[in-house]
C-alpha cells in the first residue's frame, strides 16, 4: 500500500505539472488524462493543487524512508479529498458562502474566548489543585472520615489522583468550560468543585462548598446561553445579508443548474390548478361522481385514515391472540374501505383518476395493502420466517402518508423541502467530505487505542466505517466527553515508542 500510494502521488504531480505548464495539448501529456480515474480530485486553484500535491509527495517520501518519526507524515494523506472541491461545483458554492461569514464568526469567537478567559482565570484561582481525591483500586472515592488527607491515603496504599477535567491551568480550564457549555459530563466537573476543600491535599467532602454552584450557573447563563448563541445570531445575520444580494435565501448554496431546478419548482408552485373533471353523462356514474367529489366524502376518508393510524399504534409486544385477531380484522376492514374508495373513484372519474398524482399514490397504497394482506397469509402458511412477515406488514405504514393529501400545511412543507434539496445536497456533501478527512485522521492517530471510556468494540477508529459512525455520533455533540476520556487514557495501556517502532495502545 505504501508503494501504491507513492505511485498515485507521483501521477498527481505529473498531472499537476501538465496543467501548470499548459501542456494539456501535448500528446505525451494527453494520455495522462486517463489517470484522472485514479485521482478524480483536483485543486481548488493551481496554487492550492500544488501545495496539496507537494505535501502528499513529501509525506509519501518521508513515510517510505523507513524512519518511524517521519511515518506520521503519512497522515497528511487525509488532506487529499480537499481537492474534490475543484471538481464539485456545488461544494465550492457552499464553501464560498461559508467563507464570507468567516470574518464575522472570527470576531464573535474572539469575544467568546475573552469572555471565557475571565471564567477560566477565576476557575484556576478557585479550584487549582483542589480536584485531587483518594480512590480505591476500583476508582471509587473514599469517605473523608476514613481518609482525611493525602498523607493518610498514601500510607494506606490507596491512590491520590487528580480528575482528568480540572482547573490546574488555563488550558485545562478552557476544556472544562467547553464541556460545561456543551452540557456533556459537566455534572462531574461541578460536583468536584462543590466537594472541593479550601486547603490543598484534603479529601473532598460532599457539598461542603455549595457557593461554587453560582460559578457554574453564571457561566452557563453568560458563557453558554449568551456567547454561543452569538454564533447563531452572526450566521443568521450573514445569511440575511447574502439573501439581500442574491435575492433568495437558498440560491447562495446552489450551482447554476440547481438554480434552474429551484426556479422551475417555484413556477410549479404558482401554476394554476387543473381544469375541472367533466361530469359523466351516465346517471349511475354521475351519482357516484357527485359522491366522490364531495368534501364530506374526503373528510370521511380522512376520518378512516385517522382511525387506521390509531389501530396501528395499538400493536405491542407480547399481545394476546385475541387482541392480534381483533387488530387483523380491523386491518381487513380498513383495506376494504380504502379499496372501495379507489374503485368508486376510478368508476366515476374514469381515466382522469390517473392524471392526478395523489390519486396515483392512493392507488399504489391500496395495491400494496392488498398485496401485503395476501402475502402475509401465504408467508404464515408456507414459510416460517417471522422477519419476512414483518417486512410485508410494513406496507400498512403507507396509509398514514395519505394524510399528506388532505393536509395543506404538510404539503406546503414537503414542497419547500423539495425546493431545498439541491442546497441540502451540497451542504451534506461538504459535511461528508469533512467527516471523511477527520475519519482518516482518526484512524491514523487513534487506531490502536484500547477500549476505554467512550471507545468500545462498536465505536472506535479502527476501521473507516466505525470512524464515520463515531464521528456522526460526535457531530450531534453526544458522548464526546466519553470519547475524549478514552483517547486521553494513559492507564493500563502500552505507551508508543517511535524509535522502537512500537505503536502502543494509548
Amino acid at each position: 500500500w505504501c508503494w501504491l500510494d507513492f505511485i498515485i502521488v507521483m501521477l498527481s504531480l505529473v498531472n499537476l505539472a501538465a496543467i501548470w505548464f499548459g501542456a494539456a495539448d501535448i500528446p505525451a501529456f494527453r494520455s495522462m488524462r486517463t489517470l484522472r480515474a485514479l485521482r478524480p480530485l483536483r485543486a481548488v486553484s493551481r496554487w492550492e493543487g500544488m501545495r496539496v500535491s507537494l505535501i502528499n509527495f513529501v509525506a509519501a517520501l518521508l513515510g517510505a524512508s523507513g524512519i518511524q518519526a517521519f511515518k506520521t507524515m503519512r497522515t497528511l494523506r487525509a488532506l487529499r479529498p480537499l481537492r474534490a472541491m475543484a471538481r464539485m461545483q456545488g461544494m465550492r458554492v457552499v464553501v464560498n458562502a461559508l467563507v464570507q461569514a468567516i470574518p464575522s464568526i472570527f470576531n464573535v469567537l474572539l469575544v467568546c474566548l475573552i469572555f471565557w478567559l475571565i471564567f477560566a482565570i477565576m476557575g484556576v484561582q478557585l479550584f487549582a489543585g483542589k480536584y485531587y481525591k483518594c480512590v480505591d483500586l476500583s476508582g471509587k472515592t473514599l469517605n473523608h472520615e476514613i481518609i482525611p488527607d493525602k498523607n493518610v491515603c498514601i500510607a494506606e496504599n490507596y491512590k491520590w489522583v487528580n480528575s482528568k477535567m480540572n482547573f490546574d491551568h488555563v488550558g485545562n480550564a478552557y476544556l472544562c468550560l467547553f464541556q460545561v457549555a456543551t452540557f456533556n459530563g459537566w455534572m462531574e466537573i461541578m460536583r468536584d468543585a462543590v466537594d472541593s476543600r479550601d486547603t490543598h491535599g484534603k479529601q473532598p467532602i460532599r457539598e461542603i462548598n455549595n457557593y461554587m454552584y453560582f460559578y457554574f450557573v453564571f457561566f452557563i447563563i453568560f458563557g453558554s446561553f449568551f456567547t454561543l448563541n452569538l454564533f447563531i445570531g452572526v450566521i443568521i445575520d450573514n445569511f440575511n445579508e447574502q439573501k439581500k444580494k442574491t435575492g433568495a435565501s437558498l440560491e447562495m448554496f446552489m450551482t447554476e443548474d440547481q438554480k434552474k431546478y429551484y426556479n422551475a419548482m417555484k413556477k410549479m408552485s404558482s401554476k394554476k390548478p387543473l381544469k375541472a373533471i367533466p361530469r359523466p353523462r351516465w346517471r349511475p356514474q354521475s351519482i357516484v361522481f357527485q359522491i366522490v367529489t364531495d368534501k364530506k366524502f374526503d373528510m370521511l376518508i380522512m376520518l378512516f385514515i385517522g382511525l387506521n393510524m390509531l389501530t396501528m399504534t395499538l400493536d405491542h409486544y407480547q399481545q394476546t391472540k385475541l387482541f392480534t385477531d381483533v387488530l387483523e380484522r380491523l386491518n381487513q376492514i380498513f383495506i376494504a374501505i380504502f379499496s372501495t374508495e379507489c374503485l368508486l373513484k376510478i368508476f366515476a372519474l374514469r381515466y382522469y383518476y390517473f392524471k392526478e398524482p395523489w390519486n396515483l399514490f392512493d392507488f399504489v397504497v391500496v395495491i400494496l395493502s392488498l398485496a401485503g394482506l395476501v402475502l402475509s397469509d401465504l408467508i404464515s402458511k408456507y414459510f416460517v420466517s417471522p422477519t419476512l412477515l414483518r417486512v410485508v406488514r410494513v406496507a400498512k405504514v403507507g396509509r398514514v402518508l395519505r394524510l399528506v393529501k388532505g393536509a395543506k400545511g404538510i404539503r406546503t412543507l414537503l414542497f419547500a423541502l423539495a425546493m431545498s434539496l439541491p442546497a441540502l445536497f451540497n451542504i451534506c456533501l461538504l459535511l461528508f467530505l469533512v467527516m471523511f478527512i477527520f475519519a482518516i485522521f482518526g484512524m491514523s492517530f487513534f487506531m490502536n487505542v484500547d477500549n476505554h471510556g467512550g471507545l468500545d468494540e462498536d465505536y472506535n477508529f479502527r476501521t473507516f466505517g466505525q470512524s464515520m459512525i463515531l464521528l456522526f455520533m460526535l457531530s450531534t455533540s453526544s458522548g464526546w466527553d466519553a470519547v475524549l476520556d478514552g483517547i486521553t487514557n494513559e492507564e493500563d495501556c502500552d505507551k508508543p515508542n517511535l524509535e522502537m517502532g512500537i505503536t502502543g495502545s494509548c
